[in-house]
């Protein structure tokens, strides 16, 4: 990560369907795909786009990277932080998988 030089961070909504309350579940957003395979197909799209264009050296991570991705999503200024430390973002409130970051290196 020494040699990153920026950093991409992004949300994506969760579809918030209304459960089935007869049955058990955790969360809406465990309702839905999993979201580590959703948010990484979207990164690699980013990836490729940066790799094809521009020669970009890439690397992406979704609740693995070893820097702390909600603050990275933060200082992106494409959420900030409810009073319960959830990140919120203007569009679509907390129903969000703001945790992912995807960072480049050039």
């Amino acid at each position: 990560m020494e040699e990153a030089k920026t950093f991409i961070s992004i949300a994506l909504p969760y579809k918030t369907i209304q459960p089935d309350k007869s049955k058990p579940y955790f969360s809406k957003s465990s309702l839905g795909k999993d979201y580590h395979i959703v948010v990484k197909n979207k990164l690699k799209l980013i990836e490729n786009f940066l790799q094809n264009n521009y020669n970009a050296k890439t690397v992406s991570f979704v609740d693995t990277s070893p820097l702390h991705d909600r603050e990275i999503a933060y200082m992106c200024g494409i959420c900030f932080y409810g009073k319960n430390s959830t990140l919120i973002t203007e569009k679509y409130g907390s129903y969000v998988f703001g945790r992912n970051t995807n960072k480049h290196r050039y």
